[in-house]
């Protein structure tokens, strides 16, 4: 998270810090791998905030984000992945379409509102807890893997609706 502060306009010697104690805690990655990294990391939070500051491509992706059958990504995601359906709705039919809503009305800081986000995202789905005392997953929280491997799932799916929807478009 350090990282993407830097992104939001903290000072550069936030990086330096960043960088210094990321050689420090891991010895194991070269300094080139964490400087791609970060770079990765700045780029497409630069590629976030351009697309979330332009009203036009804002207005867009809230009509397009309506359009999407979460019916058919809440079905496919439960039938393969095992994703719960109370927890797709809460976070992409009510907690994300707020958050859109949040963005085109009074947002000063779209990156940091999508960034909290995630974060709740992550709190909702992995909790305190991450797996309980047999190893098996918990029924209200899930282990950080499981919740990668299932939000790659639901992101594909939204993703193949909204390029059925753009190819639908005359």
């Amino acid at each position: 998270m350090l990282i993407l502060r830097f992104s939001l306009g903290h000072p550069t010697h936030i990086y330096q810090l960043t960088l210094c104690f990321s050689l420090f805690t891991f010895p194991q990655f070269d300094d080139s791998a964490i400087i791609v990294r970060f770079l990765d990391i700045y780029q497409v939070t630069q590629a976030l905030a351009t697309v979330l500051q332009n009203p036009k491509q804002m207005a867009d992706m809230r009509r397009a984000w309506g359009q999407i059958d979460f019916e058919s990504v809440r079905n496919q995601s439960a039938l393969v992945c095992n994703c719960r359906h109370e927890d797709l709705v809460q976070l992409l039919e009510i907690d994300f379409v707020a958050v859109l809503e949040r963005l085109a009305t009074r947002s000063t800081e779209p990156v940091r509102d999508v960034i909290v986000w995630a974060d709740e995202c992550c709190d909702r789905l992995i909790g305190a807890g991450v797996a309980t005392a047999r190893g098996g997953e918990d029924r209200s929280t899930l282990s950080s893997r499981s919740v990668l491997i299932r939000w790659g799932y639901v992101t594909s799916q939204i993703m193949r609706d909204l390029v059925r929807l753009c190819c639908d478009l005359p």
